[in-house]
């Protein structure tokens, strides 16, 4: 299955349910979640974060991630993938997060970094 056979329903949910629970690997090995806001472009996620967080400490020792979204109505989404981190392209989330709406940007602009995951395959089709 390619993702463009999913790309409609995939956006409609990840826009709709919104926050996701992302799991890294934390330093003794454990998985650790948190929940997180995610900012998808096709098969890119977005995730805003400074350099000196607990999750930039796991990611450093492995750059896997897994990301879940759920509803009530048991609609899910999963990705996985490797996150990288993305100072290039501070400039230009800024300027896209403005024209969809958010205000006060300053803070995003002041972070050292950004964080992508690419969804990646599972099996047969995309997760």
């Amino acid at each position: 299955m390619e993702f463009s056979e999913i790309r409609d329903d995939f956006e409609a949910r990840v826009r709709r349910i919104v926050w996701a629970t992302v799991t890294t690997v934390d330093t003794k090995g454990r998985p650790r979640s948190r929940i997180l806001h995610p900012y998808w472009e096709g098969t890119t996620a977005w995730v805003l974060t400074g350099r000196q967080t607990l999750k930039t400490k796991h990611l450093a020792l492995n750059p896997h991630v897994a990301i879940c979204y759920w509803d009530p109505k048991h609609e899910q989404v999963y990705a996985e993938g490797v996150a990288e981190w993305a100072d290039d392209q501070a400039d230009t989330m800024g300027e896209i997060l403005t024209e969809r709406g958010f205000r006060d940007l300053r803070w995003v602009r002041d972070l050292a970094g950004r964080r992508r995951v690419t969804v990646g395959r599972r099996g047969s089709g995309y997760v």
